[in-house]
């Protein structure tokens, strides 16, 4: 998580799980949910260093979604 590995960020694990059905060839559902577990961990790290003048950049952590829950109907047009 920083340029000279000093830092390091635990691992994790996420579920994920998303499904449908085709009603017929216009209409279809879905659902979707997103870290089913609610795991709580960084989605994106921006890596921090020491910059020219060696003052200490911090590292930026970006939190991923917590646990979401989408569905919907969909029509589809010829």
């Amino acid at each position: 998580m920083d340029y000279v590995n000093i830092a390091h960020a635990p691992s994790f694990f996420v579920v994920n799980l998303k499904g449908g059905y085709q009603i017929n060839q216009q209409w279809k559902v879905f659902f979707e949910g997103r870290n089913l577990n609610n795991q709580s961990y960084a989605g994106a790290v921006a890596a921090g260093g020491f910059n020219i003048v060696l003052s200490l950049q911090p590292r930026a952590f970006y939190p991923a979604w917590p646990l979401s829950i989408f569905g919907g109907i969909e029509l589809v047009l010829p």
